[in-house]
Formats: C-alpha cells, sequence, structure tokens
C-alpha cells in the first residue's frame, strides 16, 4: 500500500504503519547484528561507514513519520456523512512570515506557489518587504529566494539584486518560450515613493529579473483602491508578448463600461472558461466592513471580444457578512468551477472570523453552493489567513501560532513573528460539483 500517494483514513494508515514499524525493528535489529565496527575506532554512529551502518534505516523511519504527518486524516469530527474533507498538512522549509497585502500566484505545471511581499506583523512603520519564497506543494517545503534573484538589464550581465519592495502589487504566473515566468504590476513603490506602473518579469528557472520594455506610451500608474484615499481609474489594460515582436500594449487604458459595478477594495480575480474569461468579484466600496457577495458585484470580462457583464441570475445563496475572500479555479473541470474561500463571523465566536468555502459555476449553469465547513475549520484553532487552488488541489494556508491577545492588550505582546507554517488540504469536493450540474 502505497500511503504517499493516496489518502487513507487514519485508522487504516495507522495499521499500516504499525505493520511498516515492525519490520523496520526487525531489520534494524538483524543489521545492527551484522555490522561489524572495525577495531581500532570509536564505536558512535559517525565511525560507522554510512554503507554499513543501520543509520540509513533511522533515516527512513524519519521519512516515513513526515510522510504520516502529512498523509493522515485530520481528526476533526465531521458534520456529515458525504462531502468535503480536511486533510492538515505541515509544511516544512524556510516558512515566510504572514505578511500583511502580500501576493500570492500559483505555478500549476511545477506545482509551486510563489509569495511576494508584503508588511511585517507588528511593523509599525508599514514599510514593504521584497521577500520571496517559494512553497513546493509536492514536498512541502518552502524556500527563500529573496537574495538569490539576480538583477538583468539590457546593457549588463546579471547582478545579484533583490526585487523592489512594492507594496499591493498584482501577480501572474505564465510561460514564455516554454518557461515559467512570474510578473509583478503596479503598487506602491517603496523606494520611489509613488504609484509605479512598471512591469517586472522574473524568470522562475534561472531566478533573474528585469523589467519589462514596451514601445510608445506607458499606462497609468496604480494601486489597489482604498476607500477613495486616491482617484479611481475606471479604466484597463492588456499587454500581449510575441516571440519575435516582444512587448506590446494591445488595449491601453480603456474605460470601463458605464453600467460597471464599482468592484471597490479587496477585490479578486480569477481566469475561467479555459482562460477564455475573468471573473471580477468585488470588495468594499465605502467605510461599511464587512461586505456581501453577490450577482450584483460580480462580473465576468470577455477576454476576446474585451466586453465586461454582470454573472446574471445565480441559483443558490451568496457569502454575506465576508471580511475577504480569495478565489481559485479548478482548471482541469469544465464547465468551470470556481472555489471562493471566505473569511466570515463564527456564531458564538464572539465576532472571530472563519473560513468558509463556496463552490460557483458561472452560466449555463449559474450555481452557488456553501460547502459548509466552518465549524469543522473553527474547532482546529488554527490562523487561517489564505487560501490557494493548484489545479484540481485546494489549501487554506496559515501558522499555528500567533500572538497573546490579551498579552497584548497589557502590553505586554510576545511580539511573536506568525509563519506561513501549516495548510488545511480541502478535497472530496466532488459530490457538491456533481450536485450542482
Amino acid at each position: 500500500m502505497d500511503i504517499c500517494s493516496k489518502q487513507y483514513p487514519a485508522s487504516t494508515i495507522r495499521q499500516e504503519v504499525l505493520q511498516i514499524c515492525v519490520d523496520l525493528c526487525e531489520k534494524v535489529q538483524n543489521f545492527h547484528v551484522q555490522t561489524v565496527v572495525p577495531q581500532g575506532r570509536d564505536a558512535d554512529m559517525d565511525a560507522i561507514p554510512e554503507e554499513t551502518a543501520w543509520l540509513p534505516l533511522l533515516r527512513e523511519a524519519q521519512e516515513l513519520a513526515s510522510s504520516i504527518m502529512n498523509h493522515t486524516r485530520s481528526e476533526v469530527p465531521r458534520t456529515q456523512v458525504d462531502g468535503p474533507d480536511l486533510l492538515l498538512r505541515h509544511l516544512a522549509g524556510n516558512a515566510p512570515t504572514m505578511n500583511d497585502w502580500e501576493s500570492f500566484v500559483v505555478h500549476e505545471d511545477t506545482q509551486r506557489l510563489y509569495s511576494y511581499g508584503g508588511i511585517r506583523p507588528y511593523d509599525k512603520t508599514f514599510a514593504p518587504t521584497s521577500d520571496l519564497h517559494c512553497l513546493d506543494l509536492n514536498t512541502l517545503r518552502w524556500s527563500n529566494l529573496t537574495t538569490l534573484l539576480r538583477f538583468r538589464s539590457s546593457h549588463q550581465s546579471p547582478v545579484s539584486r533583490e526585487l523592489p519592495a512594492l507594496t499591493e502589487t498584482a501577480v501572474a504566473i505564465m510561460n514564455l518560450d516554454d518557461r515559467p515566468h512570474m510578473f509583478l504590476f503596479g503598487g506602491f513603490d517603496a523606494a520611489k515613493q509613488t504609484p509605479t506602473s512598471t512591469l517586472i518579469a522574473i524568470e522562475l528557472d534561472a531566478l533573474v529579473w528585469y523589467h519589462v520594455c514596451f514601445p510608445g506610451p506607458s499606462v497609468l500608474p496604480r494601486l489597489t483602491e482604498y476607500r477613495d484615499d486616491s482617484p479611481t481609474l475606471s479604466t484597463f489594460s492588456i499587454a500581449a508578448f510575441d516571440s519575435c515582436a516582444g512587448w506590446t500594449w494591445t488595449c491601453l487604458d480603456r474605460t470601463f463600461p458605464p453600467n460597471l459595478p464599482r468592484l471597490g477594495y479587496g477585490m479578486q480575480a480569477t481566469l475561467i472558461d479555459n482562460s477564455a474569461c475573468v471573473l471580477l468579484t468585488g470588495g468594499w466600496v465605502d467605510n461599511t466592513e464587512p461586505f456581501d457577495l453577490s450577482n450584483a458585484n460580480m462580473v465576468l470580462f470577455d477576454l476576446s471580444s474585451l466586453t465586461m457583464r454582470s454573472v446574471g441570475v445565480t441559483s443558490g445563496k451568496f457569502p454575506k457578512t465576508v471580511a475577504w475572500h480569495v478565489l481559485g479555479t479548478i482548471t482541469d473541470s469544465m464547465p468551470s468551477v470556481v472555489i471562493l474561500a471566505t473569511w466570515v463571523p463564527y456564531a458564538g465566536g464572539n465576532g472571530h472570523l472563519v473560513p468558509e468555502i463556496w463552490l460557483y459555476m458561472p452560466a449555463p449553469i449559474a450555481q452557488i453552493r456553501c460547502a459548509d465547513l466552518r465549524g469543522r475549520l473553527w474547532h482546529l484553532e488554527l490562523d487561517m489567513q489564505s487560501f490557494i487552488v493548484a489545479g484540481s488541489r485546494a489549501f487554506l494556508l496559515g501558522s499555528r501560532d500567533g500572538h497573546d491577545d490579551d498579552a497584548e492588550a497589557m502590553g505586554h505582546c510576545q511580539r511573536i513573528l506568525p509563519c506561513w507554517d501549516i495548510a488545511v488540504e480541502v478535497f472530496g469536493l466532488d459530490g457538491i460539483i456533481l450536485s450542482m450540474q
């Protein structure tokens, strides 16, 4: 039985692990008896040649224990017999801090998540960082790429240089000439103290970044809208790449249609219909928090006709009293299935928030359904703050640690910087999807 490639109930895994442990103990005992330590050398682990010692077997046991940790299902009681399930994942490696306003993007081909920027918790200067980290979703290990990057200009060879520190920049990933590239666009440039319209490309395999050059005029600098603190740009632009002609703006600051609802701060976007459309969902539009999602603030952007329209009449109840939300599309599903992770108040939780998962299918199906996971997620007692979709996999991301709220109120906050060191994988959504079709 391959416990690393499939998901099994905890009881089944325990029985299998027990037998494996018995077998390992017998191997270690037999191997130890057969091992001969050369005379004249200290009989310690360092003195025993690795190829003749039982150290590899202990390493095998260690790897097995790590595998068990990441492939045992959550013991949280289920609220239903059929439906989604949760799998607790421990993230290893150099986990980044849970920065405010950092950007996440997934490269599905390599099953890697990249996190960029953000502001450190408790930083009263609100200084953005240039952090770049990568999480391998196959090994569940973080890597810090921040200081490994090199900058390339048209006049020099690549030199070691970190990315610029940008606040709330937009991020995307695409393949150029069969090589994965990550893109940063817009945001507030901390060094120049101004919004920017620069497009930055990062060659992920080579860890080299550069500024993308466009012929002709540039688009307007921009950052995320926030409560009328700055003029709102009701325009969109489209950049295109050709291996011969390079980069061009095929659409430059075109005005939104007059009937488009204001999407506000915290809006989200995801590709649907095999990348033919973009689904846009709204956020805060005034000083009232939280907000409601509905078909009135969900917009479809057709990339071929460059037209925008409402999602139209939709069956089902939309999320209400949302503090923030994140979108993701299950890319191997046709018709498209969009997962909305929303943070909503938990009933009886004294105003504290809990994640809830919703599944949305655009027209012609036009349905939305709640996965009803908030109760089980609440009892995990984890600080879940974000969400990603990678192909057909969905993860809530968070931290096992935090700080003492009571101590902070008394002026004795421990200043523990939480890290992205835990994930809850949500799987078994097929039943809900089938019921919607």
